[in-house]
């Protein structure tokens, strides 16, 4: 193969990819269009719109580690794509999104995510804690909420996720045992007393 036909490869390989880039992006932005729709929310739904595009030109190219973010904190119901979301390493967004099959549904187009950032209600936490067994690539995991009460069955779920590396609670937690989160390396807890179980943990 000659250096001039190596060349031509390479454009044409490069030539494929903004195109399916393109595709992609033309796909996204459709499908995105027609949830807009018009009336109450949709002013909304349009901000929204555009975070989640700005968020997906971040992913141009594949195969690096993620390492972006989005927010979708208070979005609408937001509809199916097919675009990809691999790039996208932390989402933002309310305890209430998460509480039904949609919010797993949502969850699993960020196939590489590894942060949640959620905005609990303490009225959520009881549905909750069946997801967070689901949640076995998070290793970040920030709960805020100021006065926040939490169910008991949601500690106990949480004291499940061994793999969490690094954990950010605010609220009443004094019935849950840190001892169990074996792999924390970082620990923020917003609470009335000492944690129980930290002092066991080796890595803090």
């Amino acid at each position: 193969v000659t250096e001039r036909g190596i060349s031509l490869m390479a454009e044409q390989q490069v030539s494929n990819l903004l195109n399916n880039r393109q595709r992609e992006f033309e796909g996204l932005s459709r499908q995105l269009s027609n949830w807009i729709g018009t009336g109450v929310g949709q002013a909304a739904r349009r901000l929204q719109m555009e975070k989640i595009l700005r968020c997906w030109r971040n992913g141009l190219y594949r195969g690096q580690d993620p390492a972006f973010e989005l927010d979708l904190r208070g979005a609408d119901a937001l509809p199916e794509w097919d675009a990809d979301f691999s790039h996208v390493r932390t989402v933002r967004i309310n305890s209430g999104q998460l509480t039904d099959d949609a919010g797993s549904a949502l969850l699993a187009r960020f196939s590489r995510l590894k942060k949640l950032d959620i905005l609990v209600q303490g009225q959520d936490t009881a549905a909750l804690a069946g997801k967070l067994p689901e949640w076995t690539t998070i290793t970040e995991l920030s709960l805020a909420g100021l006065g926040q009460v939490y169910a008991p069955q949601f500690l106990r779920a949480l004291e499940g996720m061994t793999q969490l590396e690094v954990l950010t609670l605010w609220g009443d937690t004094d019935s849950m045992d840190f001892s169990k989160l074996t792999g924390l390396r970082s620990l923020n807890v917003l609470g009335q007393r000492w944690p129980t179980g930290v002092l066991e943990l080796p890595m803090l």
